[in-house]
């Protein structure tokens, strides 16, 4: 697949824009990002919630703390009344971790 810069910042700005600088993988993953919304109701494999967990943890903070947790929840019940707690957003439902 060609990536082309021109056609990124089209589709995140709607409009042409054109700077007049070097391109790198790194600015392709910015402008690459896309928020997912929905779900496929399937587990993850074996092993992915820890290599996501692992990348997350590898990652810089602006105080370089990583302060942060992660939770995994699958029970329906739990999942539920966590559903309830975050104001019922469709996507907490759906997912199969939460």
């Amino acid at each position: 697949m060609t990536i082309n810069p021109i056609e990124l910042l089209r589709s995140r700005y709607g409009q042409n824009l054109d700077f007049d600088i070097e391109w790198n993988a790194c600015l392709t993953t910015l402008l690459s990002h896309r928020s997912i919304r929905a779900y496929r109701p399937d587990p993850l494999p074996s092993g992915t919630l820890e290599l996501i967990i692992a990348s997350a943890q590898s990652a810089a903070t602006s105080s370089n703390l990583q302060t942060w947790s992660a939770i995994a929840v699958e029970d329906a019940q739990r999942k539920a009344q966590l559903a309830a707690l975050a104001g019922n957003q469709n996507r907490s439902s759906s997912v199969h971790y939460f």
